[in-house]
C-alpha cells in the first residue's frame, strides 16, 4: 500500500477543495487545447510508413483504423504534410469514394467535433432515480489456467498474456464487438443498423479522447478493431448479465478465438489485436442492442460492467436510459475499471481504505466519508465526463502519479542497467571504439509483476562534458528497451579523458552515467615540477617552503596543486599570485618541519586542471631534515 503518496495527495486534495470552495470553483481537469485531422492513406501505401511520418512531424496520432486511416492531434493550428496519406482538416474536402475503414475514421472524426451533452442536461440525467443495476459496474476475472500464467515467469519485463491492462498510458488496441441474435435459441428482437453500429464506435472513441487528453504525458494512442455484428444463438438484452457466457461463446467462436472458458477465448481476442498492432495493452467491449428494448438494460437490471484489469467491459447502446449519445460518458467510467480505477459512488459500498491498481492507491474519494470528496468520473453519472472531472486518487490508480515530481508518470519512469562495456583503441590515432548494452528497468509494482512499455529511441554519448554524439545500434535501430550499442570517440589528445553514456525514450526518461575513463599515453595534460634542486636541505622546527610550477597544456587551466610527504594525505598547496586560475602557475609549499624526524624525506606535488585531469606523475622530491646547531667563534687568550 503507497500509504505516503496517498496521505500527500489526501493533505493536497483537502487544500484544493477548500479553496474551491471559497472561491465557488470547480476542481476539474479541463482540456488542452487541440487540433485534430484525419490522415487517409493512399490505395497501396503502407499505415505504418504514414503514421511514422506523422509522429516524425510532432502529430499525435491518437486514433488509428487499420488499415488506411488514422486521426492525429497536433498542439497547433498548424497541420504538416504526412508522406503516403491524404491531410483532411475539414468535413468538407471529404472525398465520396472511401474505405469502410476511411468512411469508419470520417464519421468518428466528424462525431468528434460535435456539440456533446451541456452540462445542464447532464445534471438533468443524473437527477434520475437508480435502478438495481446500477450498484454493481466492477468485477474479477477468473483466473486463467496455468499454461497461460507461465508465459509470465519470461525474462522480458514486456506485458505478458494476461496482463493486458496493467496501468493507462501507451499503446491501447480496442476490439469493438456486436453480438447479433440470429433467432436459433430466443426470438430475435433487435437487429442491428450500420448507423448504430457507426454511431457506437465514435461514442467509444469519444471516451478514450476524454482519456488522453485527461494526462498528456500517459502519451495515450489507441487502434481500433471494428468488425460487423456476429451471431449468437440468443438475444443477449433479452437475458440477465450472468448469461453472458452464452452470447460471448457464440461471438468469439464466430471470430475464430477458442479458449478453456468464454473468458480465455477474449483474452486470446486481446493478444491477437496486441500481437497484430503492436500495442502495449488491448481489451475488448462488447456492445448489446437495446434500441427495442423497454429500459436499455439486461434483465437482471445490469447495463455496463467491466472487469477490473480486463479482459472486458459490457454496455448496452441504450445505457439504461441514458442513451446512444451519452455512450461516452458511460464507456468512459468502464475503461476506468479495465485500468484498475474503482468505484466511487455512495452503493458501490467501496472502502476507503481499498487500494487498486498497479501501484496500489487508496480509494479515498469514495462517498463513504473519505479523505476526498470531489466530483470524478469514477463516480459514475453523466456530469464528470461533461465537465472533464478526475479525482487524484482515481488517477493514481491507473498509474497517473509522478512521485519524483520529474514530469514522468511514475509507470514508465524506467531505471536503467548498462552491461558488456568494453573499450579498444587505435594507437596509432587515439581513437576509443566503445561497445555494451543498455537495458530500461521497470517501475515496480507493490503488488504485480514489474512490467515496461518503454522503448529506448536513442542512445548518445559525450567526451569530457562535450556535446552528446550519437551512438549506434548493433541492430540497426534504438526501438526496444533493451539495445546493443556501438561508438568511435574522435581523435583525443594525451591524458585521461572521461566518456559519459546517455540513453532517451519514447516517454521522455533519460538517463546519464559515466561510461568509461580511458588514457592516452604521451605528454600530459598537465606537468608539476618543483624549482628547487633535489634533495633539499631543512632544519628540524624551522619553518621553510619549497616553490614549484605546474603547466596546462590542453586548453584548460590550472585550478589546485595538491602536496603530501611519505606518501601521506594529499593537502593543498598555494597558489604564488594569489589565485589558481591560468593555464600557467606557480605554487608554494609551505613545511612544517616539526614533526618529521631527522633523515631523508619524500615530497610529492601534482597539479590538477579544470577538465578533470590529475598529472598521474606527480614531481617528487627528497628533502633531507637536520638538527639545529650552533656555531662558537673560539676563544683567544692574549
Amino acid at each position: 500500500m503507497n500509504t505516503r503518496w496517498n496521505r500527500q495527495i489526501a493533505q493536497i486534495l483537502f487544500t484544493a477543495v477548500m479553496m474551491a470552495t471559497l472561491l465557488g470553483v470547480a476542481v476539474s481537469a479541463g482540456a488542452p487545447t487541440e487540433t485534430t485531422f484525419l490522415a487517409i492513406v493512399s490505395e497501396g501505401q503502407p499505415l505504418d510508413v504514414a503514421v511514422q511520418s506523422a509522429r516524425a512531424a510532432g502529430v499525435q496520432v491518437r486514433h488509428t483504423f487499420p488499415p488506411d486511416a488514422f486521426i492525429g492531434v497536433t498542439a497547433t493550428d498548424a497541420i504538416p504534410e504526412i508522406s503516403g496519406a491524404t491531410v483532411f482538416r475539414a468535413p468538407t474536402d471529404l472525398p465520396a469514394n472511401m474505405t469502410p475503414s476511411a468512411r469508419l475514421a470520417a464519421q468518428v472524426w466528424q462525431a468528434l467535433s460535435a456539440p456533446r451533452t451541456s452540462a445542464r442536461t447532464a445534471a438533468t440525467l443524473d437527477a434520475r432515480p437508480l435502478h438495481e443495476g446500477d450498484f454493481a459496474d466492477s468485477f474479477i476475472a477468473p483466473t486463467a489456467p496455468a499454461r497461460q500464467l507461465d508465459a509470465l515467469a519470461a525474462a522480458s519485463p514486456r506485458p505478458g498474456y494476461t496482463e493486458s491492462s496493467q496501468f493507462l498510458a501507451g499503446s491501447i488496441a480496442v476490439g469493438i464487438v456486436f453480438p447479433e441474435s440470429n433467432g436459433a435459441t430466443d426470438p430475435s428482437t433487435e437487429d442491428w443498423t450500420s448507423a448504430e453500429t457507426a454511431q457506437v464506435a465514435s461514442e467509444i472513441v469519444a471516451a478514450l479522447d476524454w482519456w488522453a487528453q485527461r494526462e498528456p504525458a500517459a502519451q495515450l494512442t489507441m487502434v481500433y478493431d471494428v468488425g460487423s455484428p456476429v451471431p449468437t444463438a440468443v438475444e443477449p438484452i433479452s437475458r440477465p448479465y450472468t448469461d453472458q457466457q452464452l452470447w460471448i461463446t457464440d461471438a468469439m467462436a464466430a471470430m475464430g478465438f477458442d479458449g478453456y472458458s468464454y473468458f480465455d477465448r477474449v483474452r486470446a481476442y486481446n493478444d491477437y489485436l496486441r500481437q497484430t498492432y503492436g500495442t502495449d495493452w488491448a481489451f475488448t467491449i462488447f456492445v448489446v442492442d437495446s434500441s427495442a428494448d423497454e429500459d436499455n438494460r439486461f434483465s437482471d437490471g445490469h447495463f455496463a460492467y467491466a472487469y477490473l484489469g480486463g479482459p472486458f467491459m459490457v454496455m448496452t447502446s441504450g445505457n439504461n436510459g441514458y442513451g446512444i449519445g451519452n455512450m461516452d460518458a458511460v464507456a468512459a467510467h468502464e475503461i476506468g475499471h479495465i485500468f484498475r480505477a474503482l468505484d466511487q459512488y455512495a452503493s458501490a459500498n467501496v472502502a476507503c481504505d481499498a487500494v487498486s491498481g498497479y501501484l496500489q492507491v487508496e480509494n479515498q474519494n469514495s462517498q463513504q466519508g473519505c479523505a476526498s470528496d470531489v466530483p470524478s468520473i469514477m463516480r459514475g453519472q453523466i456530469s464528470p465526463f461533461v465537465n472533464a472531472q478526475i479525482d487524484d486518487f482515481a488517477r493514481g490508480q491507473l498509474g497517473w502519479a509522478d512521485g519524483n515530481g520529474n514530469g514522468v508518470l511514475d509507470v514508465v519512469d524506467a531505471g536503467l542497467s548498462v552491461s558488456g562495456v568494453t573499450t579498444a583503441t587505435n594507437a596509432s590515432t587515439t581513437v576509443f571504439t566503445v561497445t555494451g548494452r543498455v537495458e530500461e528497468t521497470p517501475f515496480p509494482s507493490p503488488k504485480y509483476r514489474a512490467v515496461l512499455i518503454n522503448s529506448l529511441t536513442a542512445v548518445n554519448f559525450a567526451v569530457d562534458g562535450g556535446a552528446w554524439q550519437a551512438a549506434q545500434p548493433a541492430d540497426g535501430a534504438f526501438d526496444d528497451y533493451a539495445e546493443d550499442f556501438t561508438f568511435s570517440t574522435g581523435t583525443l589528445s594525451p591524458g585521461t579523458h572521461t566518456i559519459t553514456l546517455q540513453t532517451v525514450d519514447d516517454f521522455g526518461v533519460r538517463h546519464e552515467r559515466v561510461l568509461a575513463t580511458v588514457t592516452v599515453p604521451g605528454t600530459e595534460p598537465v606537468e608539476t615540477t618543483f624549482a628547487s634542486p633535489s634533495p633539499r636541505l631543512l632544519t628540524q622546527s624551522v619553518a621553510d617552503t619549497v616553490d614549484g610550477s605546474a603547466v596546462q597544456r590542453v586548453g584548460g587551466i590550472i585550478t589546485g596543486v595538491e602536496y603530501r610527504l611519505d606518501g601521506g594525505a594529499w593537502q593543498s598547496a598555494q597558489p604564488a599570485d594569489g589565485a589558481f586560475d591560468s593555464a600557467s602557475e606557480s605554487f608554494v609549499i609551505a613545511l612544517d618541519t616539526t614533526g618529521l624526524s631527522l633523515g631523508t624525506h619524500t615530497l610529492e606535488a601534482r597539479a590538477i586542471d579544470s577538465l578533470g585531469n590529475v598529472d598521474p606523475t606527480p614531481a617528487v622530491m627528497t628533502v633531507a631534515v637536520q638538527g639545529q646547531f650552533q656555531v662558537f667563534l673560539p676563544l683567544v687568550v692574549r
